[in-house]
């Protein structure tokens, strides 16, 4: 990481009105991202600046023509995670695609978003997720935030391919509603551990799902919440599952932008029954196994899965490429070593899976790329 020849910006982003709600009492929530671009060139102060969380707003920072061909990785996270959570992987990934010039050359930009009630997002928005009647962002309006992305002025003319983490990779599946299957940016999708089912296999694990479920919003709403200070809150993580399983770089993201600064000691920005009101949240996961049948035909759908299966079972992994349920993967990895939280535990490993991503989109010609429309 402290070599790393990466820009960041961070932007602010409006989100749309709440689908099915009236604006008066589902207030339109703010999005945060960050953008990240490689650049060899850059200072190794900027590279500093980044890595102790300094970043700034604005449009300038244009990649170079010979960038503009290649691909966005757009990256969401999971339920109580954030987007920072993800720059080992997305460090990884530049580091690795800058080892050769032709991978370099596929990698145009990176960028990585806060669900509107976690990180960031969280505390922008946290007067206007009080004023709602309930807690809770549904994935579907994380969808139409990202999606509304995907269509704006950044994005104009990009290849895209959407990465998400167990509840993002649902979240990312549903940006397709919004776009005609001819028309969409999309070009490939990396799903990761994501939580995506079938209505009728969740209804045949019920007690199983209901047990997890309940268990982690019990954790949720019994987990301390202030610390004296940042470096209290990392070694207590450390100490305590899942931090033990983190990796370090990972973990220290997860307390320098999770966290949040108030006159009582450090606390974390996304509120427990936010994060709580997420896992209850299935009908979109539904919804999305849906979507991924109608297109894993014409989208190359990539898969990466932990070794151990902590938290789906087996036979529901293989369904979302499995030929009898209509399905295909254009291909799945396995990391070992790492079981449902993979991409905190080993960022480097799901970071060469995406490259091997990279690579094989790359080999897709114009051509083949436009089969689908």
């Amino acid at each position: 990481m402290s070599n790393a020849n990466v820009e960041v910006k961070t932007f602010v982003l409006d989100g749309p009105v709440a689908q099915g709600h009236s604006e008066a009492a589902f207030p339109p929530l703010k999005m945060v991202a960050k953008r990240y671009r490689w650049n060899p060139s850059s200072s190794q102060s900027k590279v500093a600046d980044y890595l102790s969380g300094v970043s700034g707003r604005g449009t300038d920072n244009l990649p170079s023509d010979d960038h503009k061909s290649g691909l966005t990785l757009l990256f969401a996270h999971g339920v109580g995670a954030h987007k920072e959570q993800w720059e080992p992987t997305i460090l990884s990934v530049f580091q690795r695609s800058s080892l050769s010039s032709v991978a370099k050359a596929r990698l145009r930009e990176a960028w990585a978003f806060d669900w509107q009630n976690h990180g960031d997002a969280a505390v922008l928005n946290r007067d206007a997720l009080q004023r709602r009647p309930s807690p809770g962002v549904s994935v579907y309006e994380w969808a139409r935030a990202m999606s509304a992305f995907m269509k704006s002025d950044h994005m104009k003319g990009h290849k895209i391919i959407p990465i998400g983490h167990s509840g993002g990779a649902g979240a990312v599946m549903l940006t397709l509603k919004d776009f005609p299957l001819w028309a969409s940016p999309q070009v490939a999708f990396i799903l990761v551990e994501p939580t995506i089912m079938s209505e009728a296999q969740w209804h045949a694990l019920i007690d199983d799902r209901m047990e997890k479920m309940q268990f982690s919003i019990r954790m949720t709403m019994k987990r301390r919440t202030l610390w004296p200070n940042r470096e209290d809150a990392f070694a207590w993580f450390r100490r305590k599952y899942p931090g033990t399983t983190w990796d370090d770089r990972v973990l220290r993201a997860f307390v320098d932008h999770g966290m949040e600064e108030t006159p009582e000691g450090i606390r974390l920005k996304c509120e427990k029954d936010q994060e709580a009101s997420s896992y209850p949240d299935v009908e979109g996961h539904f919804e999305a196994s849906k979507i991924v049948t109608a297109v894993c035909h014409t989208i190359p759908i990539h898969y990466i899965w932990a070794k151990d299966p902590t938290y789906l079972p087996l036979d529901v992994r293989a369904s979302l490429s499995d030929a009898a349920y209509g399905r295909t993967a254009r291909s799945i990895k396995l990391i070992e070593g790492a079981g449902h939280m993979v991409v905190q535990e080993k960022p480097d490993l799901v970071a060469k899976a995406i490259c091997d991503v990279l690579a094989d989109t790359a080999m897709m010609t114009t051509d083949q790329m436009q089969a689908r429309l």
